[in-house]
């Protein structure tokens, strides 16, 4: 027998990624971490938001230099630890779930509804023509 005969009568190799049973405390734990961390950075930039005498210092120009890296640690910060635990959430799935769950965990938040209507308003925007002036008068 040939090598590309008996190569093809051997029955498939499975991963272990594919068969993988569901784990319920990956998905416990990935599920409420995400709801706490939404909750926290919710909060975190309401905070900054409503009371920025919070985060003051006294030099007003130092205050928004504060508030800025505030809201950077914040929103960078809690994007990773989202996505971090988005990650474990969709790893608890089981395998074949989580593997089709897995591209679209990562790319959907950054095609957001909220992000293309900001885009299309802004582009819109730029292309409306303004109203022609009128004459100073005479």
């Amino acid at each position: 027998m040939s090598t590309a005969t008996v190569t093809a009568s051997r029955p498939p190799t499975t991963t272990k990624a594919a068969q993988s049973p569901a784990d319920p405390k990956r998905i416990l734990i990935g599920a409420l971490a995400m709801i706490l961390v939404g909750w926290f950075i919710g909060n975190g930039f309401l905070a900054l938001a409503y009371y920025p005498q919070w985060f003051s210092v006294g030099l007003p120009v130092l205050d928004k230099v504060i508030q800025a890296l505030l809201a950077m640690v914040l929103g960078i910060g809690g994007a990773v630890l989202f996505f971090f635990c988005m990650n474990v959430f969709v790893e608890g799935l089981p395998g074949r779930l989580g593997q089709f769950l897995m591209p679209y965990a990562w790319i959907l938040p950054a095609t957001s509804p909220s992000d293309c209507s900001c885009s299309t308003r802004r582009s819109r925007r730029s292309t409306t023509r303004s109203p022609t002036p009128t004459p100073p008068p005479t």
